[in-house]
């Protein structure tokens, strides 16, 4: 009799024990989606592997399939959301207020082109040619300046970015291919030439022996080399190739891939993917994690090297496992709290 009860016992605490991990894991699932899930307005990157090596350029790598332009147009960035001339804006609260930002700039011309790709609509060539020409009137010795503060990193106005940088040729190369116009193409190799300079001297890049990264937010002191901004630099860089053929072009995008290549195991954390390598616990948010593996697996197309499947498809089973999400959710939770505080004071 004692036997059968230490038996219910046993089976009665595993019963219960199982209970509260379901109720525990279906807590996490429910907070990770309040937190850390994408808003249904926003975009979901995808990436598009139909165009790749020829030197005629049409998709761009990794898209929206149009769902950008309309989160500008629905003033997700800002409201209004546009200036007069049809130019998104981005609104920042406080001090900072409306501001352009080159690299929503690109991105909703990229979108409006990839809309007019599918659409043939004039209405969206039309979009993205006004911000083709946004670039190309707004460009200053090959730069495209940020003219604020960055709201959150030490960054000072005026201050640059590889990854509008990059995000930019892409726009200039299709404005130049569809209109024929060289002025478009002057103006991204002029984009180009800001690869050449290290950060420390006003440019985005910072060389190594193995490879050179491009700087999403250049910082002499400190380089950041967040990863996702370094892609987006890569595919400019790789479009400018794909037209001119320009040994030069293809020396600093293999470099690129280089550096990457060589610090990829840096991000991985064995659960989870890093947003930077200076910050050592910026872990990255859905969205991010998910065109972080888009990316990866645009590169892997036009470079043949596995390895960048290989940690696509690493990074995908990490959202899969309930385990993973728990463990993400502590340091994610305390930069958000950190953030909220540094806003306080």
């Amino acid at each position: 009799m004692r036997m059968s009860q230490k038996k219910s016992f046993v089976i009665g605490s595993i019963g219960i024990l199982a209970l509260f991990m379901i109720l525990f894991m279906n807590a996490v699932s429910r907070i990770y989606k309040y937190h850390f899930s994408v808003p249904e307005n926003h975009p979901l990157f995808i990436a598009d592997l139909s165009d790749i090596r020829d030197e005629t350029l049409s998709h761009y790598y990794v898209h929206t399939k149009g769902q950008k332009v309309q989160a500008v147009q629905s003033g997700l960035y800002a409201d209004p959301p546009f200036d007069a001339s049809g130019i998104p804006l981005v609104d920042y609260g406080n001090e900072t207020g409306l501001q352009y930002n080159p690299v929503t700039i690109a991105q909703y011309g990229l979108d409006n082109y990839e809309l007019f790709l599918q659409t043939q609509d004039t209405y969206y060539l039309d979009g993205f040619l006004k911000q083709a020409d946004w670039l190309l009137m707004n460009q200053e010795e090959g730069k495209w300046y940020y003219r604020f503060d960055h709201p959150v990193l030490s960054l000072k106005k005026p201050w640059i970015s590889a990854m509008s940088q990059g995000q930019g040729i892409s726009v200039l190369m299709r404005a130049y291919q569809y209109s024929g116009e060289r002025i478009y193409l002057e103006s991204a190799k002029h984009a180009f030439e800001v690869f050449r300079i290290s950060v420390k001297e006003g440019g985005i890049s910072v060389f190594y022996e193995y490879g050179t990264w491009y700087e999403e937010y250049p910082d002499a002191e400190s380089p950041s080399h967040v990863m996702n901004g370094h892609i987006w630099a890569l595919f400019g860089l790789w479009d400018l190739y794909r037209v001119t053929r320009d040994p030069e072009v293809l020396y600093y995008f293999t470099r690129g891939v280089s550096a990457l290549r060589a610090d990829l195991d840096r991000f991985d954390t064995g659960y989870w993917v890093l947003y930077d390598l200076k910050s050592h616990c910026f872990l990255v948010d859905q969205l991010y994690i998910d065109f972080k593996i888009d990316q990866l697996r645009a590169l892997h197309a036009i470079t043949d090297d596995s390895l960048f499947y290989q940690y696509a498809s690493n990074w995908e089973k990490y959202q899969h496992q309930k385990v993973n999400i728990v463990r993400m959710m502590g340091p994610s939770l305390w930069r958000k709290v950190k953030l909220k505080l540094n806003g306080l004071f």
